[in-house]
């Protein structure tokens, strides 16, 4: 176990569940025919989703445990705000770590942030539906080695390498907390794709922040997937981590080359590096740390970011259709947590992009996190 996931089991402590969701919404009225047999099938090809947390302290660790589960729903969700099941924790210590959410029109894969990531999410639904149209789902398996060690044998970062930032002094991009309320809460928008989004999202970002909250440091930690990095494409497990860049009122060209520089000078790498300090502290500590972040932001209106902007790439709508459901969109709900004051999710689908985002409460009300939303996805479309 890394350090990173250390951190995301944390967490899910403080605030259940911190989870990966991917919603494919489709035609239909009932879950395609042959699910169960599909995910028993997508499950067994990958491993890593069938296991249980074990241990404490430095020997907390990973063991084989239990499948992905399937739960069916019969009530129609027009996925656009919560249901029950989409709060619903999965449970590191008992399993499963993963399940799929099967309601009419629509199929959800939910995955323990602390297992594996976007990636890995994804790669087990396409297998999901791969299964359910006859063909033989392609797998991943966990690695030997965790993403801090991946990192020390293929691509150490250089000297020039940023870690990641401790100060709490960007804003929150919604303004000041309006209480202590630190449940979170999440909301959808919907505009036609164009190119250069991670750009034209951060400008968007910049934008609401400033109308939003005012004057402050606008900061984003902007998720990167290092599976090609460091050449284990075929990998389950975290193999994501983060740069983080300043944002102003710079062109969306300009934002984005940022990224890249960051990525570049090896900042991904070095944010997993010191997150891989924290493999020996007690989950209690750091859900106490988490905690007292919450607090602090939920009273300051400060943090070390701003927000997460997660872009997870377009989906291939037909690779997450089978017969009985035939995809038209596919979107992520952002794992939200009381400390971060704000979680972007991007993904393209059908000649859209679909954004998603979450934030505490006490951030969001007043209609504060529609505001918000809305000056994105007009920055977004262009």
């Amino acid at each position: 176990m890394s350090g990173l996931e250390r951190v995301w089991l944390a967490a899910d402590r403080g605030c259940k569940p911190f989870v990966n969701q991917l919603v494919v919404v489709g035609e239909g009225t009932a879950p395609p025919p042959g699910l169960a047999e599909a995910v028993d099938r997508a499950g067994a090809a990958h491993p890593g989703l069938a296991v249980r947390l074990r241990g404490w302290g430095a020997r907390t660790r990973w063991v084989p445990g239990e499948a992905p589960a399937l739960r069916r729903v019969a009530e129609p969700w027009e996925a656009r705000g919560p249901a029950a099941w989409t709060a619903a924790p999965l449970d590191p210590r008992r399993g499963p770590v993963c399940e799929v959410v099967a309601g009419p029109g629509f199929l959800v894969f939910r995955t323990h942030h602390a297992v594996t990531d976007g990636s890995g999410t994804l790669a087990f639904a396409r297998d999901v539906f791969a299964a359910l149209r006859g063909e033989a789902p392609r797998g991943s398996a966990p690695g030997p080695l965790h993403d801090a060690a991946l990192v020390r044998r293929v691509r150490p970062p250089g000297p020039e390498a940023r870690p990641p930032p401790s100060r709490p002094d960007a804003v929150a991009p919604t303004g000041m907390p309006s209480g202590g309320d630190g449940r979170p809460v999440w909301a959808r928008r919907t505009v036609p794709a164009g190119r250069g989004v991670l750009g034209r999202a951060m400008a968007g970002f910049h934008e609401a922040a400033r109308r939003l909250a005012g004057e402050g440091t606008v900061r984003v930690a902007v998720s990167a997937d290092l599976r090609s990095r460091l050449g284990v494409a075929d990998l389950s497990g975290n193999l994501s981590s983060f740069v983080h860049v300043d944002l102003d009122a710079a062109p969306p060209a300009a934002l984005r080359a940022r990224v890249d520089r960051a990525l570049a000078a090896g900042d991904a790498e070095a944010v997993l590096l010191a997150a891989d300090r924290l493999r020996g502290l007690p989950l209690g500590l750091l859900a106490w740390a988490g905690r007292r972040a919450a607090r602090r932001l939920l009273r300051t209106g400060r943090a070390p970011a701003s927000g997460t902007i997660s872009n997870l790439g377009r989906a291939d709508l037909a690779a997450l259709s089978a017969p009985g459901l035939r995809a038209a969109s596919a979107f992520w709900i952002p794992p939200g947590n009381p400390s971060n004051p704000m979680f972007l999710t991007l993904a393209g689908a059908g000649g859209r992009v679909e954004i998603c985002a979450s934030c505490p409460a006490a951030l969001a009300d007043g209609g504060r996190l529609g505001a918000f939303l809305d000056i994105l996805a007009a920055a977004v479309a262009g």
